[in-house]
């Protein structure tokens, strides 16, 4: 079974004199979540109830995001609307070409097309990143099978990725996914 965990950034505290919260507006919050129909003020919310339900927190209803039930390569736990990189490594090897032409137009070809970034003369890196999001009965890009991930055409595995940030705090993460 995986753990059922939510996040979200805070509005503002629903019992604004407990001396508990201390945190300010945009503050990560997580614990379970709660949508209350005209919760205050005649007002919908969307609620994080952090330390076991005791303290519930008004969150931004774009923000609220569900723990994938993986973690990343570091150990730091995945969330609905993180950005993951994972990297891929190659070789290239002169005595595979027939002239030294060959290989820098190919090593050039890698560059521009495949964004690869070359470490030294042979060895490099290629670094892909995703957006995760609920798509088609699972985590993308953490599917249980292929056909669960259609865009990189199976799931990664999540020890092979690191989390970078998120959409909400590092919103030029959009560009690179």
């Amino acid at each position: 079974m995986r753990e059922i965990l939510f996040r979200g950034k805070q509005l503002y505290n629903i019992r604004e004199t407990d001396e508990c919260y201390g945190s300010e507006k945009g503050t990560w919050r997580y614990g379970s979540y709660v949508y209350a129909h005209k919760y205050r003020d005649g007002e919908n919310g969307y609620l994080i109830f952090d330390n076991y339900g005791e303290h519930p927190i008004m969150c931004d209803k774009n923000t609220i995001g569900q723990f994938t039930g993986k973690c990343d390569k570091n150990g730091k736990k995945i969330f609905e609307g993180d950005v993951c990189r994972t990297q891929s490594f190659g070789t290239m090897d002169l005595k595979n070409y027939k002239t030294k032409e060959e290989f820098d137009s190919h090593k050039k070809y890698l560059v521009k097309k495949c964004k690869c970034i070359f470490d030294d003369e042979t060895h490099y890196h290629t670094d892909y990143f995703y957006l995760v999001k609920w798509e088609l009965n699972g985590f993308y890009p953490f599917a249980d099978s292929p056909e669960n991930c259609r865009h990189c055409g199976g799931a990664i595995e999540s020890t092979e990725c690191e989390v970078i940030g998120n959409i909400y705090d590092n919103a030029e993460l959009l560009e690179v996914v």
